[in-house]
C-alpha cells in the first residue's frame, strides 16, 4: 500500500495496546489505519528476524534497543524493493512501547534522466560540465530525504552518456540504495563485523580497495567522517572522477565541513580538486486547485510581510503565484500537493574564488 501511495516511509508507533500507522508522501506524514500492538511486534519480530541481510543486523529484533536492518522485498506484481528498517523504544517503555520507520526505496533499473528530476536548462549545462573532466570531486548536498539518491543516480548515467560505457564505474554505499546500470556497486552493511579493527572502518576499508580496482568513477555514498574525507581526497589526488554527498545546508557551508573532517586547505583550495557544489531540496508541487496568492491576501491567509516579499520578487499574476489549498480536491487525494520537484542552488569553485 505504501508503495502504491508514493511513500518514502512508513511509520509504526505504538501507544500501550495499538499502534499508529503513517506514511510518509510528498514530504507530508499522512496516517493510515490503526494496528494492534501485537501485529506491530509481529511485523517487526519478521521483518527482523526472517526477512533482514543477515550482514547488516544482530541475532533478534529487541523493542528495548535501538535495531536497525536492510531487507530486499519482493512486491506482488514482482518489482523489487529495499527497505531500510530502524527501531527505538519510546515512553514509556515499561509498556514496552517503540517506533519503526521503514525507509522505502524501489530498486528500478530505469534511471531519471537530468531533466526529469527537475533542474531547470541552466542547471543542466552547469551540471554537465562539472561532470567531465577525468578527475575531480562533485559534491551533492543537503538534509535528509532530498532526492540526492536519485540526482547521483542521473549522474552517474549521464557520465556514461558521455564517455561510454567501457568506463570502469565503483560505488561504495551503506547500503546500496538504487540500482546503476553497469557499475559495481558495493554495499556496506554495518553488520559485517568481521572486517572491523583491521583497517579502520568497514565503510574505509572498501573506500581503500577501490582505488586497487582501476576506476575511472566512483561514487561514494556519503562523505561521512574524518576516515571517508581522507579515503575519497586520496582518490581524487590520484586523478579519479568522484562523486559524493555531505549533509550541510548550503553549498558554501560544504568547504567548512571538509575542514572540520580533516581535508588540508592547500588540498582543499586547489583549483580542480572540487568539480562543482550542488545543494538541493525537494519542493512540492502544487495541484491545480491551489489558490491564487492575491485571493489568499484578501482572505488573510498571508502576512503582510511575506505578501511584500514575494511582491518584490515576482509578478503575482504573471507568474501564476499560488499557495496550496489545504484539503485540496479529489484529484490530489484532498492534500493540496500532486509530487516534489528540486530546488537548487550550484557553485562552481573557480581560480577567482578559491
Amino acid at each position: 500500500r505504501a508503495i502504491s501511495a508514493g511513500a518514502s516511509d512508513i511509520h509504526l508507533e505504538t501507544r500501550g495496546s495499538f499502534a499508529q500507522v503513517w506514511f510518509r508522501v510528498y514530504g507530508e506524514r499522512l496516517e493510515q489505519p490503526n494496528m494492534s500492538m501485537s501485529t506491530a511486534t509481529g511485523i517487526c519480530n519478521t521483518l527482523y528476524g526472517f526477512h533482514a541481510d543477515s550482514n547488516s543486523k544482530e541475532t533478534a529484533w529487541d523493542p528495548d534497543t535501538v535495531k536497525e536492518c536492510s531487507i530486499e522485498h519482493t512486491c506482488p506484481d514482482g518489482s523489487k524493493a529495499q527497505l531500510r528498517f530502524e527501531s527505538t523504544p519510546i515512553h514509556p517503555a515499561s509498556d514496552k512501547n517503540f517506533q519503526a520507520v521503514i525507509r522505502v526505496l524501489l530498486m528500478e533499473g530505469k534511471t531519471k534522466q537530468l531533466s526529469d528530476i527537475g533542474y531547470t536548462a541552466g542547471h543542466i549545462s552547469v551540471i554537465e560540465e562539472m561532470l567531465v573532466g577525468a578527475q575531480g570531486i562533485v559534491l551533492l548536498v543537503g538534509p535528509t530525504n532530498s532526492g540526492k539518491s536519485t540526482s547521483m543516480q542521473a549522474f552517474m548515467q549521464r557520465i556514461f552518456d558521455v564517455r561510454g560505457r567501457s568506463i570502469k564505474a565503483v560505488t561504495v554505499e551503506d547500503p546500496v540504495e538504487y540500482v546503476i546500470p553497469g557499475a559495481c556497486q558495493m554495499g556496506v552493511p554495518k553488520g559485517r563485523k568481521a572486517l572491523e579493527g583491521r583497517e579502520g572502518s568497514v565503510y574505509r576499508t572498501f573506500l581503500k580497495a577501490t582505488l586497487r580496482l582501476d576506476p575511472d568513477v566512483v561514487l561514494v555514498g556519503e562523505i561521512r567522517d574524518s576516515e571517508s574525507a581522507e579515503s575519497t581526497k586520496d582518490l581524487v589526488l590520484a586523478g579519479r572522477k568522484l562523486l559524493s554527498t555531505l549533509h550541510v545546508y548550503e553549498a558554501f557551508a560544504a568547504f567548512e565541513r571538509l575542514k572540520e573532517l580533516g581535508v588540508p586547505p592547500s588540498v582543499l583550495y586547489m583549483e580542480g580538486f572540487i568539480s562543482g557544489i550542488i545543494y538541493q531540496r525537494l519542493v512540492p508541487v502544487l495541484c491545480e486547485c491551489a489558490m491564487p496568492f492575491e485571493q489568499a491576501i484578501k482572505a488573510g491567509l498571508i502576512r503582510p510581510a511575506l505578501a511584500e516579499r514575494v511582491a518584490r520578487v515576482s509578478d503575482l499574476r504573471r507568474d501564476n503565484v499560488r499557495i496550496r489549498q489545504r484539503g485540496g480536491c479529489a484529484k490530489c487525494g484532498y492534500s493540496g500537493i500532486v509530487g516534489r520537484t528540486t530546488c537548487a542552488e550550484l557553485l562552481v569553485p573557480d581560480a577567482t574564488f578559491l
